[in-house]
Formats: C-alpha cells, sequence, structure tokens
C-alpha cells in the first residue's frame, strides 16, 4: 500500500530530518522543525518517539471521569475500535446559535477559545476529558478551534492535499462538529474504519497507493445532521470527498495532541484566555498556571 520512495525523496528526507533533529539538541525545536521530525524521521527514530508519546494507554482513572459524564465508556471503546465516533452529546442547540451569527466571508476563520461555541464543547461537553482517556494521558491543544467553509468552486481554484488518503499522524485526534446538515451530496470525510491501529510506514501522502487503501480498509463516509460532532484519529487514514456536483460542507474543527508538538503555550501564548486558570480545560494549553497569571 505504500511506494517505496525515490532517492531525491530520501535524500529530502534525510535533510529535513538532520535539520529538525538540531533544534531538539538546542531544546529550541520549532512547530515545523518537530512536523519535519514527525515525517521524516528514519523508522526507528519514529517508533521509538511513538512510543513514548503515542502509545494508547489505559488509564483507569481517566476512563471514569469519562463514564460518570457520559454514563458508560461504550463511544470511548468505538473510538479505540473504530479510529472514530460520533460523541454521545448533540449540540444542534449551540451550533443553531452559532450559526445565526456566522459571516461566510472567508473560507475559514477562527475562534476565541472563550467563544460560546468552544467554551461549551470543552467544559459542558468535556471534551478534553475524553480525549484524555483515549490517550491514557492529559491531551493538549494544537492550535485555535476553526470554522470551515469548503466548497466545489474553492476545490477547483486550489486542490487541498486532504482530497487524498492520508495520515496526520502521531494520534493526533480531531473534533468535526457538523454546522449544516451533511449527507452524500455533500463535500464531505471518508474515513477507513481500524487503519489507526498500526503505525504507518511513512506519512508522505505521495507514497500511499490510493487504490490499495479502498482495497484493505472499509470505509466510513462521515455524515449527520446540525450539532452531530465527530471525534477521530488522524493516525487513521482519511480524505476529504470532493465531487463536481456535490454541495458545501460548514463544520467546526478543532486539534489535539498527546504531547508531541510544542503547546499552545510556548508558541501561541496570545491564543490563551486571560481567565484560563478558572476553566476546566485550562490543562490542554499546556502550561496552565504561568499562562493563567498574566
Amino acid at each position: 500500500m505504500y511506494q517505496f520512495p525515490s532517492l531525491k525523496l530520501i535524500a529530502i528526507q534525510n535533510l529535513n530530518f538532520i535539520r529538525s533533529l538540531s533544534g531538539f539538541f538546542k531544546n529550541e525545536t520549532t512547530v515545523n522543525e518537530r512536523a519535519s521530525f514527525l515525517i521524516d524521521a528514519p523508522g526507528l527514530f519514529r517508533k521509538i518517539y511513538f512510543a513514548k508519546y503515542c502509545r494508547l494507554r489505559q488509564n483507569p482513572q481517566l476512563d471514569e471521569v469519562v463514564k460518570q459524564k457520559l454514563g458508560s465508556l461504550k463511544a470511548l471503546e468505538e473510538l479505540r475500535n473504530m479510529g472514530i465516533v460520533r460523541y454521545p452529546v448533540n449540540f444542534s442547540k449551540e451550533v443553531a446559535s452559532l450559526t445565526s451569527e456566522l459571516k461566510q466571508d472567508d473560507n475559514h476563520y477562527s475562534l476565541a477559545f472563550s467563544d460560546n461555541l468552544p467554551a461549551k464543547l470543552y467544559e459542558d461537553g468535556r471534551l478534553i476529558d475524553f480525549v484524555s482517556a483515549y490517550y491514557g494521558r492529559q491531551s493538549y491543544f494544537r492550535e485555535r478551534p476553526t470554522i470551515h467553509f469548503n466548497s466545489i468552486e474553492d476545490y477547483r481554484i486550489a486542490q487541498p492535499p486532504s482530497d487524498i488518503f492520508h495520515s496526520d499522524g502521531y494520534r493526533q485526534v480531531s473534533f468535526m462538529l457538523l454546522l449544516a446538515d451533511l449527507d452524500e451530496k455533500n463535500i464531505h470525510m471518508e474515513y477507513c474504519l481500524k487503519s489507526h491501529l498500526r503505525q504507518p510506514p511513512t506519512y508522505r501522502r505521495e507514497r500511499i497507493d490510493q487504490e490499495k487503501v479502498r482495497e484493505t480498509w472499509e470505509i466510513l463516509a462521515v455524515t449527520g445532521k446540525a450539532g452531530d460532532l465527530f471525534v477521530f484519529d488522524t493516525e487513521g487514514l482519511h480524505r476529504g470527498r470532493y465531487e463536481a456536483d456535490y454541495k458545501s460542507r460548514k463544520v467546526f474543527h478543532q486539534n489535539l495532541h498527546p504531547g508531541i508538538y510544542p503547546s499552545i503555550s510556548e508558541y501561541a501564548p496570545h491564543f490563551i484566555p486571560e481567565d484560563v486558570s478558572e476553566l476546566t480545560y485550562r490543562a490542554a494549553f499546556g502550561n496552565p498556571v504561568n499562562s493563567g497569571q498574566k
């Protein structure tokens, strides 16, 4: 399913690895250097890094928090087994309130963590607890929550790299909240069920045989109603599905990780709300005590 790299690509990967490794030795690793390391490090290094930061762990205490919130561990077990789950809490009321205020001036824009929808998801929805239980350790925000408007017109202008099956890598977990009803006649995501259960030999998208992906995995079309929230492990293969006559897609999106990337408190502390010390999800920012006392 994975094509052998060319000599040119091997040389590029080695140069990227050396560049990123120098940042680790200096303790000044940038986001781009960390990303290069995750993609281009030799297999042995990636396996060591994967085992340290990305191996899923069972943590009874974190599981119990989820059980108290949701009443059972069914959704958590489905995420563990399949790589994706429709979260058993619906947010249609919050979506209705948000969409009445949305202005589609751009194809995406970021929200503040303190805005009503993110606060609702992370305070009342306890999504950080859910993802932390999945990892078996604390989960962290990778960037700000974002609203995406996907249209066929934009796709024709510039095809995104996500229109082919790929892994985002290293157990990044994503939330996708539908802000409008979505069926298979809309732009939507396809996810290869259970493909998250093994670390791929490469995260480079150009080396993935797209036809063999379809032959290897059962593929789920991720569709639903406004207010449905999907949680998925982006280690699993997935892609955006676009066709010429498809309707648009409007979603809320957010990424978390188990500690493999620099935290928001390291590279973008201005994203952190002033009242971070008051929030139940404050640990997900990376350094809550110092960041909350500005």
